[in-house]
This record gives structure tokens, C-alpha cells and sequence, in this order.
């Protein structure tokens, strides 16, 4: 591996040693190991797990809610697809309205869900592959300090920086935006973007995305169907997005140990009096009728479903007593990654139309003077009739919000405090204005409601699970995604890390815990 700066038998003896240390929980070394794995949600860490798991000749089930897009399906990924200047039934999970747009359309179990509440709304992805289906491709690394402001100092960040960063990168394929490509026309944009933080005193690095930079080279030279290179990255019907069906979940299945069952949502999970957990799982057809129903069993279950509906799923357990030990601290530590969009009208006059993608040059201000603020151009189709650039602007929020399950309507809530990003805005703000200042623009307002695609948070590590992700209270259950984290990815897109702390996980719980 190119960048790895140190060997996986030193990370794990390195592991081991810290964690006797910190007195951690007993490894399970004489438990008998699991004839079967059973894993909830197909996303990075999903996919992760199924991969380590099946590895280790342990048969792995994973069940997802969505259904499988590929070139193999009836309805193709890429293919014929959507986009999201026009959207159709396959972008919204289940609620007949597209979720960029509010365009009313068919119920059908496509791609996105919308969670929203007063003060904020979130998006997630569903389908065989989880969020790496629409999320924007970046695997941006954190810089330690906002990494360390974020996860509780046990979580090492030498650790992540030399080996499971490095693992997880090579694992998706990904690559910075090669020179060529930035030079042609559709990356006009991103290269004004370049110009204008970099006379405005900052430095801009090129982040690693997980795409395939060929593929995007052919979308140029019309090889290939414009998907990326026009700002269609989150739908991406060339082919050049790394989902992890391209990888993680490819290699899972390829052991000869690993099923995934598309179009299978987990309603409720309980202990079983016998051992392990009974998971009562519906077969959904395509507009999301339940056509069948089964339970299943394992001793092993791990919780992958991302942090609304993994959340949504153990709180649901708690209110109705079928976990009734889970702790406190579920659905706490919730927040949107410190996300904010800041549409910038520009001096330049050549930013109206299509800005092509992926993510890929960030700015990190360390230096700012209120918190560390991490600004991503974030390209995309031609949508404004005005010479512009989108802006992600990412933070360790303030103040942290929490989840709450609605027994009778079967309902999750956002409890979003409005202070929760006071100092957080002041300091992108802060950073814009330089901007606008020293190359002119001006800031265009947004609707009131904030809209992340990083939820992150509700079973916060070292809180409702131990270090490692162990739900407290239950032996052979695991917590294997983005809720995981305390509501902030280092003010840094949550992806690489999400997976890299999966990685750091189970190679710890497979080799020292001994599930598997």
C-alpha cells in the first residue's frame, strides 16, 4: 500500500496493548463463534463488516431495506437513471416526493429519504450499497486537531492517519482530480473556486474521491453518458462512482460467504430466550407493501443501517421493551456534521451552467479564529441563472442535538437545539467574507431550513456502546456506522471516516474479541 505508514501486526499488537490498558471489555475468547452473522444495512460500514466477517469463513446475511441497482436489475445503476434536474419515483424512498426539489412523485423504494423536523432535515441513502450510492464521493481525511475536538480521546488518530485511512482509500478506488481533467472546460468552476481561496490567503488541497477518473475522461470525450463532469455525481449514470457494490461488497460476496437480500427491512429486533436476537424482518414489493414477513436468529447481529435507522431501530427496542437494557445514551451525541451551504454569487461570469465533480478541492482553516472550518466547492448542474459557486462548509457543531422514537406513529424526531451552530455559522462566515472581500461576491440566502446528507450520531462510541462499538448491556451485538460517531466527522466529509472506523473495529473484535 502506498501510504501505509505502518504495518497492520503493529497496529493490532498497538491495539491490544492500549486497550488492556484501558481496561476494556473481557474478549470473548471462549465463546463459541457464530455460525451465522446477520448485518442491517448495506452502507460503508455494512459493507465493511460483511467483507471482514465473510473473510474469516463466518456466513454473513446482510439485509437491506433498498433494492439492488445495477446493470443486472430492472432498474439499472447506472443506466436510464434520474438526475436531479429531473428527478422520477426512483429518487425518494417511500414518500412520493423527490427530496431535492419537493417535486411530487410515485411511491417507490428509491434512493433518498428525508427525515425532517422544525429546525432541520436530513437525507440518507437507500439500496445495495447504502450512501455510497448518492453521496457526493468525498473521502476527505480530517485534520487531527478537529478530528480530536470530535471523538473521545481513545479513538487514536495516528492510528487512522497511517494505516486505516490509507486502507479504506485503496479499498474504494480513490484518486485526487488529475490535472488534465481539471484544465478542460466543465472544471472551469472548480479552478475559479481554486483561484479565488487561494488569493484570499488560504490553502486548497485536492481531496481524495471515489471515483473512477478514467471513466470521467470518457465522459469528456463522449465515450460515456456526462454524469460527473456535469455535476451529476450524486446520480451517477456513467459508471464513474466507486459504489461499494464495486468493491467492499463485491469481495464479500466473492468469499462464497456473504448473502445480501435487496428489499428486506428490519422492523424490530429482541433477544431471543434461547440466546442471541430474533430480528423480525418484511419483504417488501416495489412501492413498499409487505408481501411476506420471517424472523430470524443469530448470536451475532450488527447494526448498519446508518444513524437515523439504526437509531430509529434500537430506540423503537427500548420504548417497546424488546431491548429494554440498552442505556441512556441511545439516540444521544446527534448532530449534521457542522454541514452548511453557502451559494456565493461571483465576480466571474463564466460559473452559470455545469460545474463538473466530484468534490474535490477543500480548504481547511485551522487558523480561523473562532473554531476550525473545513470549505468544499461543491459543484453541480446548472440550476441558478447567475454566475455562482456552492460552498460546503463543515464544523465541530456547538451544541449536539438528540433522536426521539414515536411509539404510535412509528416516527423519528430531530431534536435540534437552536443554538446549535451559533459559533459554527460565525466561523464560515468568517471565511466567506474574506472571500468576497478580497476576489468580490455575495452571499445568496438559502431556505431557513437546514438540509445535511451527514446525519451522524444516536449511538454515540464509548457512550451506548463501548469503544469498540459493542452495544452496552448485550453481548453479540454491534454498532457498525455512521451513528457511531458524536454527531461531527472532524469537519470532514463522514465517509472515509465512518469506514475506517469500522475497519479499526472489527479488525480488533475478529482478532482479540474473537466474534468471528
Amino acid at each position: 500500500m502506498d501510504n501505509n505508514k505502518i504495518s497492520r501486526r503493529s497496529f493490532i499488537k498497538a491495539g491490544a496493548v492500549t486497550t488492556a490498558a484501558a481496561g476494556a471489555a473481557p474478549a470473548l475468547a471462549h465463546r463459541r463463534r457464530p455460525r451465522k452473522a446477520i448485518i442491517i444495512g448495506s452502507g460503508f460500514g455494512g459493507a465493511v463488516s460483511a467483507l471482514r466477517l465473510a473473510e474469516k469463513g463466518v456466513e454473513t446475511l446482510v439485509l437491506e431495506r433498498g433494492r439492488f441497482w445495477d446493470k443486472e436489475s430492472d432498474n439499472p445503476f447506472p443506466g436510464i437513471f434520474p438526475t436531479i434536474k429531473q428527478p422520477d419515483a426512483r429518487t425518494s424512498w417511500l414518500q412520493g416526493i423527490d427530496p431535492n426539489t419537493g417535486t411530487s412523485l410515485p411511491k417507490y423504494t428509491g434512493l433518498i429519504e428525508r427525515f425532517e423536523s422544525e429546525r432541520i432535515a436530513t437525507l440518507v441513502g437507500s439500496g445495495v450499497g447504502g450512501g455510497s450510492l448518492v453521496y457526493g464521493g468525498s473521502l476527505l481525511q480530517p485534520k487531527q486537531k478537529p478530528f480530536e475536538d470530535a471523538f473521545p480521546r481513545f479513538v487514536n488518530y495516528d492510528l487512522f492517519d497511517q494505516y486505516y485511512y490509507p486502507l479504506v482509500r485503496q479499498m474504494m478506488n480513490a484518486g485526487q482530480i488529475p490535472d488534465d481533467i481539471l484544465a478542460s472546460s466543465p472544471y472551469t468552476a472548480m479552478r475559479n473556486y481554486t483561484n479565488n481561496m487561494e488569493a484570499s490567503g488560504f490553502e486548497v488541497e485536492r481531496g481524495f474521491a471515489g471515483h473512477d477518473w478514467d471513466i470521467i475522461r470518457k465522459e469528456l470525450t463522449g465515450e460515456e453518458i456526462p454524469a460527473a463532469s456535469i455535476g451529476e455525481f450524486n446520480l451517477c449514470n456513467s459508471n464513474a462512482k466507486n459504489t461499494l457494490s464495486k468493491n467492499y461488497l463485491k469481495y464479500a460476496q466473492e468469499t462464497g460467504k456473504c448473502e445480501i437480500r435487496a428489499l428486506h427491512q428490519v422492523a424490530n429486533i429482541e433477544e431471543d430466550y434461547r440466546g442471541g436476537y430474533c430480528v423480525h424482518v418484511e419483504k417488501l414489493d416495489d412501492e413498499g407493501n409487505v408481501i411476506d414477513t420471517e424472523t430470524l436468529q443469530s448470536d451475532l447481529v450488527i447494526m448498519a443501517a446508518g444513524s437515523m435507522n439504526t437509531t430509529k431501530l434500537m430506540l423503537k427496542a427500548k420504548r417497546t421493551g424488546s431491548l429494554w437494557r440498552l442505556n441512556r445514551w441511545v439516540g444521544k451525541k446527534w448532530g449534521n456534521n457542522g454541514d452548511k451551504l453557502y451559494l456565493r454569487a461571483t465576480a466571474e461570469q463564466d460559473n452559470i451552467g455545469d460545474q463538473g465533480g466530484p468534490i474535490s478541492m477543500t480548504v481547511f482553516d485551522l487558523d480561523n479564529p473562532i473554531k476550525p472550518v473545513t470549505v468544499q466547492h461543491a459543484p453541480g448542474p446548472g440550476l441558478f441563472p447567475f454566475s455562482g459557486l456552492n460552498h460546503l462548509i463543515m464544523t465541530v457543531p456547538d451544541r449536539l442535538g438528540r433522536l426521539r422514537y414515536k411509539v404510535k406513529t412509528d416516527e423519528l424526531q430531530i431534536l435540534w437545539p437552536e443554538d446549535a451552530e451559533t459559533q459554527s455559522i460565525e466561523a464560515g462566515r468568517l471565511v466567506m467574507d474574506k472571500v468576497n472581500a478580497t476576489v468580490g461576491g455575495q452571499q445568496i440566502p438559502l431556505p431557513t431550513i437546514d438540509t445535511t446528507y451527514h446525519p451522524l450520531g444516536g449511538m454515540p462510541i464509548g457512550k451506548a456502546t463501548d469503544r469498540f462499538g459493542r452495544v452496552k448491556g448485550y453481548r453479540g451485538l454491534i454498532v457498525a456506522d455512521g451513528s457511531l460517531l458524536h454527531g461531527s466527522a472532524g469537519c470532514a466529509n463522514p465517509a472515509l471516516t465512518i469506514a475506517a472506523l469500522v475497519e479499526h473495529n472489527m479488525d480488533f473484535l475478529i482478532n482479540y474479541a474473537h466474534i468471528a
